[in-house]
């Protein structure tokens, strides 16, 4: 990931605390965490996003001009420390969502559960095919049912947070559940 730079990873880091600092400041709702129109970046953050009329190194507020990124679930610092190193993390972003969003306690995977390999989602097939594949182990489906549905709702996000609508050659399916059966379609649904 070329466009990882140093520079890049301190504007990621720095934005969920300037948006929970503004939201502690001004009095603002909980729920904005999840789903907000706006956030704070500087010209290279900005420029990652897609969004323009942003110059210089200082961290201001933007708007978002479409409805994929909104809220933590939009941040690229989130989606990138619940992403592996070199791909996306369905099993990493559904547990986080899971457990820092919803509260939810999640056991330790078997020690014989096994894992995808780093070439997940090279070899022609999307990380959801992968998945499906390693579900079929009943060890390992009594966990990914819960976690990889709602980790799914985040799959048009690569591993360092940049929006997509390929993966392995294919339209990306972000269609996932959250527990209790809410069925949603892509990030925007899923916030």
């Amino acid at each position: 990931f070329q466009d990882f730079t140093p520079s890049l990873a301190e504007a990621m880091k720095l934005e969920p605390i300037l948006v929970f600092e503004n939201l502690l400041r001004s009095g603002g709702s909980l729920t904005q965490l999840l789903d907000s129109s706006e956030t704070v970046a500087n010209e290279e953050l900005a420029a990652f996003y897609g969004l323009g009329n942003v110059t210089g190194t200082e961290m201001r507020p933007v708007k978002w001009v479409d409805d994929h990124r909104g809220g933590l679930l939009g941040m690229a610092a989130v989606l990138t420390a619940s992403a592996t190193p070199n791909r996306t993390s369905p099993v990493l972003r559904g547990k986080w969502v899971l457990e820092n969003l919803l509260g939810r306690k999640l056991p330790e995977p078997p020690a014989n559960a096994g894992q995808l390999d780093d070439k997940a989602g090279e070899r022609g097939l999307t990380l959801r095919e992968e998945l499906a594949a390693h579900r079929r182990n009943e060890t390992c489906a009594a966990c990914h049912d819960k976690i990889d549905p709602v980790g799914f709702g985040l799959e048009n996000f690569d591993a360092i947070g940049r929006f997509r609508e390929m993966e392995a050659g294919k339209p990306v399916d972000a269609t996932g559940a959250l527990p209790g059966g809410l069925n949603f379609n892509g990030p925007a649904e899923f916030r």
